[in-house]
């Protein structure tokens, strides 16, 4: 909490919001979780997604052949996995395919949900960890410049004039 809270620059409301956005997604996730054991999930669902080519724009996906009890990867080029899996779709009854591909969509549309909140609560706790970085940085360089600068002061050495530089770039918040 404490590192959260600096890396908030001291907000501790905004470090509880963050931590209540994590809990709560933990939570969510664990439901999915749940409810894939408890609901309907549709033996074609790995098949579905291959047939339908989904490998060449979610960075692949690995297809198991039941019968053959062997795993595939499917690439952009491997047109082999998606022909086997349109096969097994074709056999298929249309009701049958309506409803899998349903239940299909539902579990994906829920991962994708998780997915995408939890890859923006985690780009945003990466900015601020950049950017206390940067700050840090920044005023690690500013002491280096100083303590050169005051060896041998002089109001044109290159360290003194550098030292400006620096502290005449800093935001007003930085003097309080």
């Amino acid at each position: 909490m404490d590192s959260l809270v600096n890396a908030l620059e001291g907000d501790e409301d905004e470090a509880y919001e963050f931590r209540m956005a994590f809990a709560d997604l933990c939570a969510e996730c664990e439901k999915m979780r749940e409810d894939l054991g408890e609901e309907w999930a549709p033996e074609c669902f790995d098949i579905f997604f291959v047939a339908a080519g989904a490998g060449d724009f979610y960075g692949g996906i690995l297809g198991w052949d039941s019968y053959e009890g062997d795993y595939f990867g499917i690439d952009s080029m491997d047109s082999f996995a998606e022909d086997e899996a349109k096969k097994k779709l074709k056999q298929m009854t249309k009701d049958e395919l309506i409803a899998a591909v349903r239940q299909c969509f539902k579990i994906y549309q829920a991962y994708i949900g998780l997915r995408t909140r939890y890859d923006n609560l985690k780009a945003a706790i990466d900015i601020l960890r950049d950017q206390n970085t940067g700050i840090l940085q920044t005023i690690r360089e500013i002491n280096r410049l100083y303590e050169a600068a005051e060896e041998g002061w002089s109001e044109y050495s290159r360290e003194a004039l550098e030292w400006k530089r620096y502290t005449d770039a800093l935001p007003p918040e930085a003097w309080i």
